[in-house]
């Protein structure tokens, strides 16, 4: 047996050395006629001084008018007006709104604890005179609490001084409706991350001095004993006057966020908004769904109006058009700005191309950048794409001509 086996590791290795060596025959004969190919390439142009020149001119024309077909990243500018947003804060501690005043109601819906300190007062709760500190625990994501002035006639004091974001968080559904009370929302989730922050939301909050009506949903009183005619799971109003006019509250991871605004055209709200915020991930558009089938799931554009410009060159938007861009896309949101038609947002990033249309999966209109386009105005750009095709066909023909003519002579 041992005999046997030594036989086929025998023929075994005389059939690989022998496939070797043709291999390396065959590599042996191909590198010598590339070598002669070379050297006769030499010796013919070195007799043809003019094709070598020509040649070096035609990578040089050729290489420029074909970096036109390559795409590079190019910074971008866009002015919309859209009636939604949503998107993930990529920066810690941003401040989102920033003395946004006279709000004559706010609400804030999420499970946390909530301490006051005033005068509180409910016809069926008597005990509520006898304590100047109450605790609430809202119990679940749809427990909320709610804040309006208990004279709808005299103006609000309540004011939002400063809401600040994490860099792991996501604004979702930013929108303003003139129509229902002048009601700005939006809500505030976790973004989808690997990565964990330690820092709450915060904001700070500037009740004033004036009775307010607080609403609860979803709560209990910590110390406080319900009397049996109220039942928990009904709205419960109570009248607050703050002996703190001013308090600082950590958000709930998720939160639901709205407020009523006062009347823009009375007031400058053009720094609510503080803007410069480093995002990613931001959404111009909304999915719905049937709540049934997968398949009824339908995308719509929130844009009203806007316009782009990258490379020296501009789109405009028209309603209900898609903005669709290559990653890294939108990185900063400069400012947004509360219109009479929705939301005027300024952004900016850096992307590879831009597609604009009705339908997301055949836009009509599309904006490229290349290389030439990061360093040239526009009208230089298409002169030097045109001026250099135009060379590299004239050489290119020139040099079939004249090869083909030298290699029959």
């Amino acid at each position: 047996m041992p005999s046997q086996y030594s036989q086929w590791f025998t023929k075994i290795r005389k059939f690989v050395v022998k496939w070797l060596t043709k291999l390396w025959k065959s590599f042996k004969f191909l590198g010598g006629l590339c070598k002669q190919a070379f050297l006769a390439a030499i010796a013919f142009f070195k007799q043809r001084p003019s094709i070598v020149v020509a040649f070096v001119f035609l990578l040089f024309f050729g290489s420029i008018a074909m970096s036109a077909l390559i795409n590079v990243p190019h910074q971008f500018e866009a002015s919309l007006i859209v009636k939604e947003l949503s998107f993930n804060t990529q920066k810690q501690n941003q401040l989102l709104l920033n003395s946004l005043y006279e709000i004559s109601e706010l609400a804030i819906q999420g499970q946390q604890t909530l301490t006051l300190q005033g005068k509180f007062a409910n016809e069926k709760i008597p005990q509520l005179d006898r304590i100047d500190t109450l605790t609430i625990e809202l119990n679940n994501q749809q427990s909320l609490w709610k804040i309006a002035p208990s004279d709808r006639n005299t103006p609000s004091e309540i004011e939002i001084l400063e809401l600040r974001l994490n860099h792991l968080t996501t604004v979702e559904g930013l929108n303003y409706n003139p129509f229902n009370n002048n009601k700005l929302a939006f809500s505030l989730q976790p973004a989808n991350s690997n990565e964990s922050s330690d820092r709450p939301n915060e904001i700070d909050l500037y009740l004033g001095t004036q009775p307010l009506i607080l609403t609860l949903e979803g709560y209990q009183l910590k110390n406080l004993e319900l009397p049996p005619e109220i039942n928990p799971s009904q709205p419960l109003e109570l009248t607050f006057t703050p002996d703190i006019p001013e308090i600082q509250l950590n958000l709930p991871e998720t939160t639901f966020f709205s407020a009523n605004l006062p009347n823009l055209e009375q007031i400058d709200g053009t720094n609510w908004f503080w803007g410069n915020l480093a995002v990613k991930d931001t959404q111009l558009y909304t999915l719905e769904r049937t709540g049934s089938e997968i398949a009824d799931e339908l995308y719509r554009s929130t844009i009203v109006e806007g316009k782009i410009r990258m490379a020296q060159q501009e789109l405009t938007l028209e309603p209900q058009q898609f903005f669709l861009i290559d990653p890294p896309g939108i990185e900063k949101i400069r400012a947004i700005q509360i219109q009479e038609k929705g939301l005027e947002v300024r952004v900016s990033g850096t992307t590879h191309q831009i597609k604009v249309g009705l339908d997301p999966d055949f836009p009509i209109s599309t904006i490229q950048s290349n290389w030439i386009a990061r360093h040239f105005p526009r009208e230089i750009v298409i002169a030097i794409i045109t001026f250099c095709t135009g060379m590299t066909a004239s050489l290119l023909t020139w040099l079939v001509q004249n090869i083909f003519k030298t290699s029959q002579t």
